[in-house]
């Protein structure tokens, strides 16, 4: 079976061509060995602030994504000395601290 889809305006026949062009622009980029969509990370900004809060005491004063290590980078302070937790972004592991 058969089925034709019929495009009226040239509004629709624009979205059609656009639509066309960005599955062809994609399909080059694989065959080409390009994915230039970055891995989302399966913890979010708001889990890796609830795992190092968990884990440390202090207050979240900001939170970075490192995604050339695939890590959460979580600033904490607590009583003036300020430290950094690193939060696995993959697995929610704990890495380690510094200050």
């Amino acid at each position: 079976m058969t089925y034709s889809v019929w495009l009226s305006g040239a509004e629709n026949r624009n979205e059609f061509e656009e639509s066309v062009q960005r599955r062809a622009q994609r399909v080059l980029l694989q065959d080409n060995g390009v994915n230039n969509l970055s891995p989302q990370p399966s913890i979010t900004k708001r889990q890796a602030s609830n795992i190092a809060s968990g884990r440390f005491e202090g207050r979240v004063l900001s939170i970075l994504m490192d995604s050339s290590s695939d890590t959460w980078r979580v600033r904490m302070d607590r009583d003036g000395t300020v430290f950094n937790v690193f939060v696995n972004a993959s697995s929610g592991d704990v890495s380690g601290t510094s200050e």
